[in-house]
């Protein structure tokens, strides 16, 4: 299988630069709604806010990052990943 751009991003995410991100998005969102940051926010931040594509490739670069991030909150102390009801 070829190389994806998102193996790129996979590679390079350690539970610090995880850490760091989830803490930078929260401070920047309202005082009163800093005690989690979304999925969505979370792939934004990640992918630089690149389409991640239609059909199969699109959704199976969703469910990678999905996993990725669940992965990473166990791995990071403070956070912890909290599946949603959509």
């Amino acid at each position: 299988m070829a190389t994806d751009w998102l193996d790129k991003i996979l590679a390079d995410l350690t539970p610090e630069s995880f850490g760091a991100l989830v803490r930078r998005l929260a401070a920047a969102q309202a005082a009163g709604n800093r005690a989690g940051v979304s999925l969505p926010a979370l792939i934004d931040a990640l992918t630089g806010g690149a389409d991640l594509g239609s059909g199969p490739l699109g959704w199976n670069r969703h469910l990678r990052l999905k996993q990725a991030i669940s992965d990473l909150a166990a791995r990071t102390p403070g956070l912890r990943y909290i599946e949603g009801d959509a």
